[in-house]
């Protein structure tokens, strides 16, 4: 009898189990949430060093050239129109090269950074098609998507330069709508003036007409827009139309450490794969939406794009798949948090590089 009891004692009954159950149940809930969140510290980290390296790499870029990358000159462009040959071969398939430099570049400015990102041979490239189904590691946030190739035959990209709506100084008593109301203002914050009303690149004539009615052509962040246009008949190969400037370290008024140069970019949540017109070039355009933003919009967490007609304000903004903000990189290569409830008016002042005005809040 003592030897029954005995093995009797030693099994489990089924309430035992039950507990024991519900407890290891308990602590895989309590577990979970700390594994998910050191996980996303761990993607966020990546991010940061993405940033991290993207800035140096800009920095090594000004280095050589005296000036930062431009933003190439408009959408859709096609390296075998920016070759140095491309003057003198008129069969685009039969161009050798090399790609042009910066100010004479349709490509932007992820594409001109790339040999310091020992990214070299990319660049040797010479059709759009085999340039654009590049993928890089480093133009991808992990905390969103991993580096891959969308339906269209891009390679996506996770982060954009800055570039900045106007100032109050500028807008004065208009500024408060403007900032509330951004998408009447959105040629100005991010094609270059209120006279464009188009993004293809601008003629001399409307560069001419927008100094003449006072709202000059303008890009108020550190990437600047190229204004070269590709002309097979000239003996350089194109013209320039006017407007661009050559961006240096002395022309950041406002400061490297508090002026924005690359952020990550707002990405509508129902086409992480590709497809939509801010998310279907990749990184290798010239100024679009693709890789540039802009800091007069709000920014937000990754969400489906608001459309009002033909406007849609998730083309224009910064945001990530983070909780609580956005890792962005300043002049001077360091990489900050900024939250989505930072000040409209603040974030703009930090995309402007020359505003002149006092921070109104901090972020």
């Amino acid at each position: 009898m003592d030897a029954k009891a005995e093995r009797r004692r030693g099994a489990f009954t089924l309430v035992e189990l039950l507990v024991v159950i519900a407890i290891i149940g308990i602590l895989i809930a309590l577990l979970l949430p700390a594994v998910q969140a050191a996980r996303e510290a761990a993607r966020r980290t990546q991010c940061v060093n993405n940033l991290k390296n993207i800035g140096l790499s800009i920095h090594n870029f000004v280095d050589t050239y005296k000036i930062f990358p431009m933003g190439g000159t408009e959408p859709d462009v096609r390296i075998e129109n920016y070759l140095a040959d491309s003057a003198t071969v008129s069969t685009a398939a039969n161009r050798k090269g090399p790609p042009n430099g910066p100010l004479k570049q349709g490509l932007g400015w992820m594409y001109q950074i790339l040999p310091y990102l020992e990214e070299g041979a990319v660049q040797n490239l010479l059709t759009q098609e085999q340039i654009q189904q590049q993928t890089l590691t480093l133009y991808n946030c992990p905390s969103r998507r991993q580096p891959k190739i969308s339906p269209a035959g891009v390679s996506l990209v996770d982060y954009a330069g800055v570039t900045a709506g106007p100032a109050r100084s500028e807008l004065g008593n208009e500024f408060d709508a403007a900032i509330a109301n951004p998408q009447a203002h959105h040629w100005q914050a991010f094609w270059g003036s209120g006279q464009i009303g188009t993004p293809a690149l601008p003629t001399s004539t409307t560069v001419q007409l927008a100094q003449f009615v006072g709202d000059p052509i303008q890009f108020r962040g550190v990437i600047q827009r190229a204004d070269w246009r590709p002309d097979t008949s000239s003996a350089a190969g194109g013209v320039r139309v006017g407007f661009a400037k050559k961006m240096t370290f002395a022309k950041i008024s406002d400061g490297t450490s508090k002026t924005l140069v690359v952020s990550e970019k707002r990405v509508d949540t129902s086409l992480l794969e590709g497809g939509s017109v801010s998310d279907n070039r990749g990184w290798a355009d010239g100024w679009d939406y693709d890789n540039l933003r802009s800091t007069f919009f709000p920014v937000e967490r990754d969400g489906v794009a608001e459309s009002t007609g033909q406007f849609v304000k998730n083309h224009y903004q910064f945001g990530s798949a983070h909780s609580g903000g956005v890792n962005a990189m300043f002049g001077d290569a360091s990489v900050s948090f900024i939250r989505y409830d930072i000040n409209p008016e603040l974030f703009n002042q930090l995309g402007h590089r020359h505003d002149g005005e006092v921070f109104v809040d901090e972020y």
